[in-house]
This record gives C-alpha cells, structure tokens and sequence, in this order.
C-alpha cells in the first residue's frame, strides 16, 4: 500500500530559516525589477512616461517617505538609461560602469527582464558583496 506522504518531496526547510544578505538584497533587485518592468509596460502602452520622483506622505505632524524612484530615465542625448539602486543606492553593474544604455523605451522592459535573469542567476553577486560591505545598514 502506497502511503500519501511517500509521494511528496519531504523538506528540512522552514520559513524562519535566516536568509543571508546576498540572498536577501538578489530577491529585493529581483522585486523592484518586476515592479519597474509593470510600470513601464503600462507606461508604454498608455504612451505616457510619467516622471516619478521621491513623494512624501504627510500625516498629521509626521512625513513617511514612499519611494517611488524609476530605474530609468531618458539622458539628454535622446538615449534611456538604466541604473539598478537597492537601498537608495545606485549598484554598479560593472567596476567602471554604473549605468546600461537602451536606447529606446520600448526595449526597456526587455532590459529589465535580462537584468532580472542576471540577477537570478547569480550574475551580480560580486557587485552585490561590494554593495552591500559599502552601503551596511
């Protein structure tokens, strides 16, 4: 007789396992892409880029902050740029280069996609190591 939970694929994992830095900041990247990639997905298909920039909540007497800051924006030459920030701090994407070139808008999306892969796939762990020892909350 087959038993039920001999068809499942037993784990040692719990949720409350800590989760180190590196992996922590990779899935916070990962999710900021994905959020950057619906807002300019829906930017392109309205045909309006809406300049967003750091908002401040007022509350009564307190001001919370709502990051809203883009990974893109459009450089004076006519090319859009790209530069990943985690933590309010841009992440250099190479030693010497801080920024991605696109091109056009509409193939932004696809570069945020690759960028999200990278980042998946361990790509950026060097720079992230470097990051994260420079920016320690």
């Amino acid at each position: 007789m087959t038993s039920y939970l001999d068809q499942l694929t037993l784990s040692t994992w719990l949720q409350t396992d800590v989760v180190d830095d590196l992996a922590a900041a990779r899935s916070q990247l990962v999710q900021s892409l994905d959020h950057q990639i619906n807002q300019v997905e829906t930017a392109l298909n309205d045909g309006v880029f809406i300049d967003m920039v750091r908002a401040w909540l007022r509350c009564e007497d307190q001001e919370i902050p709502i990051g809203s800051d883009r990974f893109y924006w459009e450089h004076s030459s006519g090319a859009w740029i790209i530069t990943l920030q985690l933590n309010g701090h841009v992440l250099w994407v190479s030693a010497k280069k801080p920024s991605i070139e696109v091109g056009h808008c509409e193939d932004i999306p696809n570069t945020l996609e690759l960028l999200k892969q990278a980042i998946k796939a361990g790509e950026l762990d060097q720079q992230l190591q470097v990051h994260l020892h420079r920016y320690k909350r």
